[in-house]
This record gives C-alpha cells, structure tokens and sequence, in this order.
C-alpha cells in the first residue's frame, strides 16, 4: 500500500502557532494579544482595539467587518503568503473578535439565499465556510504563520463536564465546528478579570486581567503543546511581558 511509505520520524512533525483565547468582553484578549510579536489586527468589532488605543497607538489593523467567508479567506492565503506584512519579521496575526465574524456570516448566508431565516442546507452551507476558514487560518500557522482567534466565551457540556467553559462557537453555528476547531488550536487559554488580595492585609485587594493556561483546571478548555508539570494556574496579563511569560511554559509559541 503506497501510503504507509509516507512514513516518518515524528521528529519532523511541525506543528502550528495557531492560538485561541477566549474569555467575556473585557476580559484582557486584545491586551494579551498586543503583547505578542509585531501584532496586526483583523477587526471584526472595535471595542477591543479601544481599550489598547492608547497604549499601542502604533499598532496595525484592518478592518474585516464586512467580509464574507470567501473574503475573509483569501485575506487568510494572503497572510499565509506573504514574507512580511509590518516588515519586522516575526508577525502575530490577531483575529478579533471571531465570535462576532461568525454570527456576522449567519446574516452574510442569510442575504445570499435571500431568506429570511436559516435552513437546513444554510446552516450546512455556514458551517463549511467557517470551518474552511478554521482550516486556512490552522495551514497559514503550520507555515509559520502566528495565528491569534479571539473568542467570547460559553458554558458547555461538550466534554462531560458540567460547568466547562469554551469559546462561543456552537452558539451560532454547529457542534462539528467546535470539535473541528477543538483539534486544529494549538494553544487554547482564557482569559478573566481578578482579584489578587494582599496577604499580609486582606483588606488590600486589587483587580487584574489574567490568563488561565494550566490544563489540569477542568472549568476551562485549555490546550497547550509545551511544559506539562508545574505550569501555574493563572498568568497576569502585563503590557509587553504577557507573551514572554507564556513562552516559560510553552515554548513553541
């Protein structure tokens, strides 16, 4: 049988920089995202770059609200295609909020059938397109493309736990879909506001955005491909240190 001589060492499987975060608006995704290496952003929604604004007036972005899965998929094989958008070399290509491209695309079906609610076969059709560009966006991070999909979050019962949090994908289109991205991420993290309570005075408490990045915590769908023991539960979300922090427990990021 042919196949089995594309046999290989795994040594030379490559995987991916294809990061999920997910987390309520307001949680610290975009301020994480700005953190990591030359960051441009694909805006679906503004309310995230707002809360940047002032900190990183520098910082790239392009407006994608009104694309349609077909365009936002050749804006995908561009990424993928290009050898440097900012020209700084290592570039992080922050998709936010996707959560809100994909509600959009129910609308984008809606207009195109010219109906007035979604079918069967329209839903079919939505979840391909969103699924194709799950794909894309997954090819363009194996060829050393860094990928950021920020989310909103949800409760869900997907993986037998009663109280799991995940990103918001089911809600607008089919379980598939979040199955499909649950295999494609390679990092998965969330994202939440704090309390951190000075233990020398309880009455000193101060808020901070933080990261959930330890998997072994069953209340929030994490996925990371690096250190496996004594990864910490949380990490604060600083300007400029919050990607360096994550590159301790996970290398490859």
């Amino acid at each position: 049988m042919p196949y089995l001589n594309n046999m290989k060492p795994l040594a030379d499987f490559r995987g991916g920089k294809f990061i999920g975060l997910y987390g309520r608006g307001s949680s610290g995704k975009t301020t994480a995202s700005a953190s990591f290496p030359n960051p441009v952003f694909i805006i679906f929604d503004d309310q995230g770059l707002a809360s940047i604004k002032a900190e990183y007036p520098e910082r790239p972005y392009i407006d994608a609200s009104g694309l349609s899965a077909e365009e936002l998929g050749k804006l995908v094989d561009e990424i993928a295609a290009s050898r440097s958008v900012t020209g700084q070399g290592d570039e992080t290509f922050v998709f936010s909020t996707f959560s809100v491209w994909i509600e959009n695309n129910v609308k984008t079906v809606m207009t195109r059938y010219k109906k007035p609610t979604m079918t069967m076969d329209m839903w079919g059709a939505h979840n391909t397109e969103v699924k194709d560009v799950i794909r894309k966006m997954a090819t363009a991070a194996r060829n050393n493309k860094r990928i950021i999909v920020e989310f909103h979050e949800k409760t869900s019962t997907t993986e037998g736990y009663a109280n799991e949090l995940v990103p918001e994908i089911h809600v607008n289109a089919g379980a598939s879909v979040q199955a499909y991205l649950t295999g494609m991420l390679n990092y998965a993290f969330h994202t939440a506001v704090k309390t951190w309570v000075n233990p020398d005075n309880p009455m000193d408490t101060r808020a901070y955005y933080a990261i959930d990045i330890d998997p072994a915590n069953p209340y929030y769908w994490i996925k990371g491909q690096g250190r496996a023991d004594n990864i910490p539960k949380d990490i604060a979300v600083r300007k400029g240190q919050t990607y360096e922090k994550l590159k301790e427990w996970y290398p490859n990021i």
